[in-house]
């Protein structure tokens, strides 16, 4: 017998969100983009319509923003200098799918690097 599982409220939102995400190529979907200007036309979501639905379409190109030019801006302070390499490697750690968050004494420089190749 099967089970149906539970999800939590506000979560088929963002499952379906990520799902078009990988669709329109947001966050590196399957498959080329030949293939996939073959496949659709269009893509119409037909689902909630508010302002956070917009604003998690567009999550990743603002991540991408930040890796990008949040570096020049936090070595400029002290405290960015000093929190950073700590925030960093939460970050990278969060965002990597391997789990895998052994830095091995690298500098902060490579870890945005390393940061900027997961989002992209």
């Amino acid at each position: 017998m099967g089970e149906e599982l539970g999800v939590l409220p506000g979560m088929d939102s963002v499952l379906v969100i990520g799902a078009l995400a990988k669709l329109i190529r947001f966050i590196g979907g399957t498959g080329s983009t030949k293939e996939l200007e073959r496949k659709f036309d269009v893509i119409v979501y037909d689902g909630i319509s508010s302002e956070e639905t917009l604003r998690m379409v567009g999550a990743s190109e603002i991540s991408r923003w930040y890796i990008r030019y949040l570096p020049n801006l936090v070595e400029k302070t002290d405290i960015g200098r000093l929190a950073l390499p700590s925030f960093l490697k939460l970050t990278v750690a969060s965002l990597n799918q391997d789990n895998k968050a052994d830095f091995g004494g690298q500098t902060s420089a490579k870890i945005w690097d390393v940061a900027g190749n997961i989002l992209e």
